[in-house]
């Protein structure tokens, strides 16, 4: 199993050795910080070490890649004084995102490997172990801090957009922590005396390993 991505793929290294250890299969991570477009990535697979792959990435940063580095105060200003339109800067570039992942996945299955994509659990707008930390010194139940599912989808509906379309083609199969960490139409940040998370988006240790059931289908043989 060659596991490739960012920081969103390190929080689950541990887990998916640990599931590697029950099926007798070794899990190698390379980790890459851009998009998964580097032909290296293809080698391992091309000379037939490799069966599975896993991309994990903080997709929304991949989305956004390329986008200049604009202030949420007055980005679309500086991007209209630069020249820039934000929607079509913003569109355009999703249709890069869209054709560059898909160019990579048929990449992976050419050679022969099955691909998942791993989409991104739930992000808050605040480090989650500093507003448990709040709402336990006001007296307060951590675990009824959440996020409406609703409110997840909505951010990373082009992302997800993406995965479907590849996913409908047979390309790729997509893994969602979502799937673990909410329900009922709310997600949880917070299980069993423990914080889901180590800040805003990645997932603590604890975290990583109550979702790590939706790996089952990496190590599961067959399409």
């Amino acid at each position: 199993v060659l596991l490739v991505g960012d920081s969103f793929a390190d929080m689950y290294l541990s887990a998916l050795r640990a599931a590697s250890e029950r099926f007798d299969r070794e899990v190698w991570f390379l980790r890459d910080g851009r998009a998964p477009l580097a032909a290296r990535l293809f080698e391992a697979v091309r000379t037939g070490s490799v069966g599975d792959v896993v991309i994990a990435y903080s997709w929304r940063r991949a989305l956004q890649a390329g986008i200049p580095e604009l202030s949420a105060r007055d980005g679309s200003g500086r991007a209209r004084a630069l020249g820039y339109d934000p929607a079509s800067l913003l569109r355009d570039h999703r249709a890069d995102f869209r054709a560059d992942l898909t160019r990579v996945v048929e990449r992976f299955a050419a050679a022969g490997a099955r691909v998942f994509v791993v989409e991104a659990p739930p992000s808050y707008p605040v480090p989650v172990p500093l507003k448990l930390g709040l709402v336990v010194r006001r007296g307060g139940d951590p675990a009824s801090f959440g996020m409406p599912l609703a409110d997840h989808g909505a951010m990373f509906a082009p992302v997800h957009t993406v995965f479907d379309a590849l996913a409908a083609r047979g390309l790729v199969r997509c893994l969602r922590p979502a799937d673990v960490l909410c329900s009922a139409g709310r997600c949880r940040a917070w299980a069993d005396g423990h914080a889901l998370y180590s800040d805003d988006a990645h997932l603590s240790a604890y975290g990583a390993e109550l979702v790590a059931p939706i790996f089952t289908a990496v190590f599961t043989p067959g399409r």
